[in-house]
């Protein structure tokens, strides 16, 4: 395992929270102050996990060859279980405590196409679980990728999925799917030649550099595309981690496997925060509450991971593996 990656995502998971409590805040008349600096900045998380997903995608695949109905299977034994469970509970608490919602209308065709990947496609809209937006665009590049393995030699599997996803960018101007180009570039290059620690070192701090980069008012106000702002920082970050000393401790492996949960529940943690906040804990400071709901969701999210996710995740591949 490699930790710096776990570490990675943990970061990434938390930062993503982070950005939409700095939101919901706003909405609720809450306001942060020292930490609205990072209004916005923390989406960036979206393009390092789309980085990190290239990459392991294609570093196991170099590793252990799969079939593709194998890897696809796998990836849906991993995305799926807790994903559905989420999707499921939202449309059961809209069907029966309506009055919690502000906005929501949920229609069958948007209840479908939210579980099956695909609201962008049939509805033009967020899927129920709104920040499910980004799994559909990682059950694209999984689909993508599964095509791939078709071919019998890795470079055609590999060539395949570049010329797809490139095109397909490029006709759909939806050039953040790049960016699991640069995880798999990562994959590749760190192959053929593995960093020292120092230099690993230094590519880490030069991608970092150029992340908080996107921090100052200048560099925003250029309206670069996500990919050039985000998106190659994050290459050089995933790239320089994976030579750097790996960090030591069960605590940052726990959070990067608890990530995918974190990174779930908080459509249901923030909101529940900000609605109990609002009403009991209204002289409060802005930056205090914001980071006391941070640590509530990160919490709860850990708990959904050992309590469900992962039981649920380990009795789903026992059936499909038998």
């Amino acid at each position: 395992m490699i930790t710096n990656i776990q570490a990675l995502r943990a970061f990434a998971s938390i930062n993503v929270v982070l950005f939409h409590i700095i939101g919901t805040s706003q909405s609720y008349s809450q306001d942060v102050g020292l930490l609205g600096y990072l209004k916005g900045w923390g989406e960036n998380s979206v393009d390092i996990f789309f980085v990190i997903s290239g990459f392991v995608m294609l570093h196991i695949q170099m590793i252990q060859r799969r079939s593709p109905f194998d890897f696809f299977k796998n990836r849906i034994l991993r995305i799926v279980p807790i994903y559905w469970l989420l999707t499921l509970f939202v449309i059961f608490l809209y069907l029966f405590f309506l009055s919690i919602f502000r906005e929501m209308n949920i229609t069958p065709v948007w209840a479908i196409s939210s579980l099956f990947f695909t609201s962008s496609v049939f509805t033009n809209q967020l899927p129920i679980v709104y920040i499910g937006w980004t799994l559909e665009w990682e059950m694209f590049f999984y689909l993508i990728f599964s095509i791939g393995l078709f071919f019998n030699k890795l470079r055609l599997q590999v060539a395949f999925v570049v010329v797809s996803l490139t095109c397909f960018s490029f006709l759909t101007k939806s050039y953040i799917v790049l960016e699991f180009l640069f995880g798999m570039l990562v994959a590749y290059s760190h192959k053929k030649a593995i960093l020292s620690k120092r230099q690993g070192l230094l590519m880490f701090f030069f991608g970092l550099f150029t992340l908080l980069l996107s921090l100052l008012p200048s560099v925003v106000s250029l309206e670069l595309s996500r990919v050039l702002l985000w998106g190659i920082p994050s290459y050089f970050i995933v790239y320089g981690l994976l030579s750097c000393a790996q960090i030591r401790g069960r605590f940052f492996t726990y959070l990067g496997d608890a990530s995918y949960s974190i990174y779930l529940v908080q459509m249901l943690t923030i909101p529940a925060f900000y609605k109990f906040s609002s009403k009991i804990l209204g002289g409060w400071n802005g930056d205090i509450l914001a980071l006391l709901c941070l640590f509530l969701s990160v919490t709860f999210g850990c708990l959904v991971y050992s309590l469900v996710e992962k039981p649920v995740t380990v009795k789903f591949k026992k059936v499909f593996h038998s």
